[in-house]
Formats: C-alpha cells, sequence, structure tokens
C-alpha cells in the first residue's frame, strides 16, 4: 500500500511545543496528511482524518477525553485513537478507554513508534477492506 498524502491522514490534537513543529514535518515526510486542533472537537468535524488522531491527554480533563473518545471512535470505527498521556492510571478501572481502535501509549513516546502504530492499524483494519 502506498503511503500517499492523499491516502492517509493524521489528526493531532493538543499538541504543545516542541510536537506542533517537529510531529506535523515527521508525518508529512513519511507520506501522511496533517491536520492540528488545540482542543477537542466534535467527531463531524474530524471527518477528514481518515487514519488516525493522536491525543495529547495531559491538554485535557480526563472526563472530557473519555466522553471525546467514546463519540469519536463511534462516529468512526476504523480511524484510530491513540491517546497519548504521562499518568497512564488516570484512564483505569472504570475510567478505561476501551475499544480496538483505541491505543494508549505513555509517554514519552517517539515520533517513529506514532507511524509504526498507526502503520499497522491501516495495515490490519483498514487496507484489508478495500
Amino acid at each position: 500500500m502506498g503511503w500517499g498524502v492523499s491516502q492517509s491522514s493524521v489528526g493531532l490534537i493538543g499538541a504543545q511545543e516542541p510536537e506542533t513543529e517537529k510531529l506535523p514535518l515527521y508525518f508529512s515526510e513519511r507520506g501522511f496528511g496533517v491536520h492540528r486542533w488545540a482542543t477537542l472537537v466534535n467527531a463531524a468535524s474530524l471527518a477528514g482524518v481518515k487514519n488516525a488522531l493522536v491525543l495529547f491527554a495531559d491538554a485535557f480533563e480526563a472526563e472530557a477525553i473519555i466522553t471525546w473518545v467514546r463519540q469519536v471512535s463511534k462516529a468512526a470505527p476504523d480511524r484510530l485513537v491513540i491517546v497519548l498521556t504521562a499518568a497512564p492510571a488516570t484512564f483505569t478501572g472504570p475510567t478505561a478507554l476501551r475499544g480496538e481502535n483505541v491505543v494508549l501509549l505513555v509517554r514519552p513516546v517517539l515520533a517513529w513508534q506514532l507511524v509504526d502504530v498507526i502503520r499497522n492499524h491501516v495495515a490490519r483494519h483498514v487496507a484489508g477492506r478495500a
């Protein structure tokens, strides 16, 4: 499968410096179109993001994230939602983020690791249905 910008896209939500400068370039160089938002946006507004959303969870309240992840996952079950956090215990037990398309990663995470997770998800869940 080709990784051209027209075929792949990633949304970055809540990214702070230095991620806002480095990650879009890194993803673009690997064939992903990149969309960025500073705040949690409704699922309908994310329709242009085909492959994955990367949420920098430490920028938001846990309850808002849990609600948002459920709505976004339901709206597009093939799109991967990656939640990056320095406090993973926030999302365990009754507040656990669940779903086949939801991945919780503990920060720090390297950019190449994000690309690998997204490409693996696309290969398993999206490319097989084309």
